[in-house]
Parts: structure tokens; C-alpha cells; sequence
């Protein structure tokens, strides 16, 4: 997959010849576009993701059929592009529908993709793929097993289906995706069990959810007891609620809590967005022994 023609691994650079003004690797094949428009692809070539016309792997760049290419991606062991008519194209593994012409069927060539035109850019997951047409459109298809596409289900599908507008940028992940919206918001969905949609949690999405980009809420912080009077009244830092964009509730247990320089109270109340709490609780009443309490907001305690 370094196109050097050979299967030595490096662990410094090598050139791969030159006129190239982008490129894209897969799992392992790796796929390059030189300023003619023409596109070049080595490595790994079970599927045909090379798009050459073979599946033999390749270890010197050898070239794709077809020309006028502009754009590019390389997913686990498919290939798609778009070309300077704005059509879509795309090659290799299709056992999810990735390529997008409506089969499962395994293709060595650049195939179109629909005859519609005006795609801008394309990016290429596992086993999923999207293109973003330059109206502000979002197309998707292939695997979806973890909601990747998007679309509200876990159903695969074998040719683009549009995901709403107003998109500026989108990229695919292994299993999840990711769009920024022309108003400079920042959306997610698919795959989630490692966070990897940044909405706090690790739930699956089948449809976009925004990616929460607020600061991680600070600790309550208390005065060492060290050297306190015992059952003394001690107060934590002030910290202030974000995240959230309707009122939650709030309760303590084992302490009182204050909302924005208001009453102590260890009643449950609630709180908006920008609300500053602190919290108070009793020291030890005996040597040695340690206090504390539990405060929850929107069903996250601490």
C-alpha cells in the first residue's frame, strides 16, 4: 500500500512520484489524484478497489480507468470519486450497498453512481458512503446497522438517499458520521461506544444529534477539614450549569445546595442554563470520620 514496489514496511517516508495534488488511503490501498485529473491507486485489491479492472494487488501506482476525476475517497475496500461534471463514481466492495448502483455487487471499475450530477465532495467509511452536493445536500447509503446513515433506521441501503440541506462539510467514520451545517453547527450520528459523537454520551443514533462542544462542568470543590471545627458549615466553589437547553431538575442528598445567591435548600427544585450552584454540607461531627453529599442535575449525580 506504499506504491514503492515493494512489501517492506518504512518507518521514514518514501517518494511516490509526484504531479499529485491529493490523495486518500483505505484499510490498506491507497488512492492519489494528479493535477490532470487522472487517478492512481496501489495496495490491497481483493474487491477491486483499485479500480484497474483486476484484483490483483498492486505495489507501484497503476492507473484508474476513466479521467476527469476531482475529488476522492477511500473507504475499508471500496473507492468513490467525483468528477469535474459533478458526477459520482465508485468501485470495489459492495457487500452493503456501498458503492451505491443499487446491487451488492463487487465492482473492479469506476461504475456512476445514478446519472444525476452537482456532487461536490464524497467520504467513505467501512462500509458506508456519503456525497455532499454543492446545493448544501447530504446523500448517504450502504451499511447500517449502527444508524449511520442517518435516515432513523438500521436498514441498509443500495442507493443514495438524502439526508436534509443546509450541509457545509461531511465526513464518514468507520461506523458513524459526521456534518457541519452552513450556520457553523456541528452534527453527529451511527456508532457511539467510544463517544465518538460527541453528544456526552455512548448511545447509538440513528439520526443527527448535535455534538456538544461545552466545557466538561467543573468539580465542587470543599475546604480541607483538616484544622475545620467539627459540624461546622462548610460551602463548595460555585459551579454553573451548561449544556442543557430547558430547565432540569435538582436535588441533594446529605447537604443543602443554593442557586444563583438564592436560599440554602435541600429541597428538589430546578435550574437553566447558566445557573450558578453551591453547595453546603456539615463537617465531621467526629474525629476521623469523613462527610459528604450528592447532588443531581438532570439525572447526573455527583
Amino acid at each position: 500500500q506504499l506504491g514503492n514496489s515493494s512489501a517492506t514496511d518504512r518507518n521514514s517516508s518514501v517518494q511516490i512520484g509526484s504531479g499529485y495534488s491529493a490523495v486518500a488511503a483505505g484499510q490498506a490501498h491507497t488512492v492519489a489524484l494528479k493535477s490532470d485529473g487522472s487517478l492512481w491507486a496501489w495496495g490491497w485489491n481483493g474487491y477491486g478497489q483499485l479500480g484497474d479492472g483486476t484484483a490483483i494487488d498492486r505495489y507501484v501506482p497503476v492507473r484508474v480507468a476513466g479521467s476527469g476525476f476531482v475529488v476522492l475517497a477511500g473507504g475499508y475496500a471500496h473507492t468513490a470519486a467525483v468528477k469535474a461534471d459533478g458526477t459520482l463514481w465508485a468501485w470495489g466492495r459492495n457487500s452493503y450497498g456501498q458503492l451505491g448502483d443499487g446491487t451488492t455487487i463487487y465492482r473492479s471499475a469506476p461504475v456512476q453512481i445514478g446519472t444525476t450530477t452537482g456532487y461536490g465532495s464524497v467520504s467513505a467509511g467501512d462500509a458506508h458512503t456519503l456525497a455532499l452536493k454543492t446545493d448544501g445536500s447530504l446523500w448517504l447509503w450502504g451499511a447500517n446497522r449502527y444508524g449511520q446513515l442517518g435516515n432513523g433506521t438500521t436498514s441498509q441501503s443500495m442507493a443514495p438517499t438524502q439526508l436534509g440541506t443546509g450541509y457545509a462539510l461531511a465526513a464518514a467514520g468507520y461506523a458513524h458520521t459526521v456534518a457541519k451545517m452552513s450556520d457553523g453547527s456541528m452534527w453527529a450520528w451511527g456508532w457511539n461506544a467510544l463517544g465518538q459523537l460527541g453528544d456526552g454520551t455512548k448511545t447509538d443514533r440513528a439520526g443527527p444529534v448535535a455534538v456538544n462542544f461545552s466545557s466538561p462542568p467543573k468539580a465542587f470543590v470543599f475546604a480541607p477539614q483538616g484544622g475545620v471545627p467539627l459540624a461546622t458549615l462548610l460551602l463548595s466553589n460555585a459551579v454553573s450549569v451548561a449544556g442543557i437547553t430547558a430547565p432540569v431538575g435538582i436535588s441533594i442528598a446529605g447537604g443543602e445546595y443554593s442557586v444563583n445567591g438564592g436560599a440554602y435548600t435541600g429541597a428538589s427544585g430546578s435550574v437553566s442554563e447558566g445557573d450558578s450552584i453551591v453547595v453546603r454540607l456539615l463537617s465531621s461531627a467526629q474525629y476521623g470520620a469523613s462527610t459528604s453529599a450528592t447532588l443531581s442535575v438532570g439525572g447526573v449525580s455527583g
